[in-house]
């Protein structure tokens, strides 16, 4: 009996060795040690790897803290992301050889200074284009990165992803942005030529694989890892619920506001977070992700109802985070409004009675609601907003150009 055992073990340790051999995925350097081959994750750069790295990047083996951080009240979430897969996700983020004439990178169209969002109605493409829509802007709450950020990219939850929903994964998304004639106009089965003729991909590459090797999945996995890990966590708001600790909602008086911001949060409570609930907490209740808002009676731009071909989407579009919204003008899916007070306004006297008109913006007789803000409710909705800016997301390091 004694032989049987020591057989079986021996058999299953060769069986474990030869798995392990054959992985290629990421270990958090757990019990690895004993196999010479076993993947265990990435090693520090050696000294001419930086060489070559600093050439082109500001680059250390000291890499900054990517995880996505609980935010100590009860909107809260926490994300572990693995800095080396998120460091070279920040690389291509900023990095113009994703575009088909090497004139645009991630960063043209969401810029750090501007909560990851671009400052026309229409962002510059490619070869003199534009694109069809505003580019929404980064750093909500992305819910597409799990537990352990490089080995899992959750790319099975529905996401909802553009303007028009048409996308329901990360990857889908960031392949679609990538090859967009509009936008970057690169097709990815050329983009892994690119990257390897720059010295410092392969490198780079070299920590998310044993072998190194550039493929397109692993393009899209560090994108993906790079924005799952910008968050914003550190605006008044968040700062406000902390302080009235972990079971805070915003239906609740918060008392650092001051008497404008907090007669904006009551406004918003009552008429907004139908709607906007989740685009300022993940985990917040919301009862649409899209809406017919009633920007016009007839929309040219069909939003959801193009890409679903049924009438009742027509006018559609998702609904975007409203944090750091302070940043993030112009405002709307064609970037028609140029301030805050447009916004206001609009939703005070101007909504359209289109047939999909949202219900949450009709009166008891299905009529456009007119809101019939004062000058004052004006004024404090607006301070509201503001106090979802994240300051601190604006310059945070960890998201900034990486390149020299």
């Amino acid at each position: 009996m004694k032989n049987e055992i020591l057989l079986f073990l021996l058999f299953g340790c060769i069986i474990f060795s030869q798995s392990s051999c054959k992985s290629d995925d990421r270990s958090h350097g757990q019990g690895g040690q004993m196999f010479a081959n076993f993947w265990q994750g990435p090693e520090p750069f050696t000294n001419e790897e930086l060489t070559i790295l600093n050439e082109t990047l500001n680059i250390s083996n000291t890499l900054p803290d990517f995880d996505v951080n609980n935010l100590g009240h009860s909107n809260g979430t926490s994300r572990i992301v693995e800095p080396y897969t998120a460091m070279l996700g920040r690389v291509l983020f900023y990095d113009k050889v994703l575009s088909d004439d090497l004139s645009i990178s991630c960063a043209s169209c969401h810029q750090q200074s501007l909560a990851f969002a671009d400052n026309q109605a229409f962002s510059d493409g490619v070869n003199g284009n534009q694109t069809l829509r505003n580019s929404i802007a980064l750093g909500s709450f992305p819910s597409f990165i799990s537990t352990y950020g490089a080995g899992a990219v959750n790319d099975t939850i529905n996401q909802k992803l553009f303007w028009d929903e048409r996308s329901s994964t990360i990857h889908n998304q960031l392949t679609a942005t990538i090859q967009n004639p509009n936008e970057m106009g690169q097709l990815l089965y050329s983009l892994n030529l690119r990257l390897n003729d720059r010295p410092y991909y392969p490198i780079l590459f070299k920590r998310l694989s044993k072998e190194g090797t550039i493929t397109n999945a692993r393009i899209l996995t560090a994108l993906a890892t790079f924005l799952g890990s910008i968050h914003s966590q550190n605006s008044l708001l968040d700062q406000a619920l902390i302080q009235m600790g972990t079971n805070s909602t915003i239906d609740q008086d918060l008392e650092m506001f001051n008497l404008s911001q907090e007669l904006g949060r009551e406004l918003f409570v009552e008429n907004c977070m139908s709607c906007h609930g989740k685009s300022i907490f993940e985990s917040a209740d919301i009862l649409f992700t899209s809406a017919n808002n009633g920007l016009e009676e007839e929309y040219l731009d069909r939003g959801i109802g193009a890409i679903t071909f049924d009438e009742n989407d027509n006018g559609k579009f998702k609904i975007p985070s409203l944090r750091n919204i302070e940043m993030t003008a112009p405002y709307m899916h064609d970037g028609r409004f140029e301030t805050l007070q447009e916004v206001i306004e609009f939703y005070n006297s101007g909504i359209q009675a289109h047939l999909n008109l949202n219900e949450e913006l009709k009166d008891v007789d299905g009529n456009p609601k007119q809101f019939n803000f004062t000058e004052e409710e004006k004024i404090a909705l607006i301070d509201f907003l503001k106090t979802m800016t994240d300051e601190t997301l604006l310059i945070d390091s960890k998201y900034s150009d990486p390149f020299k």
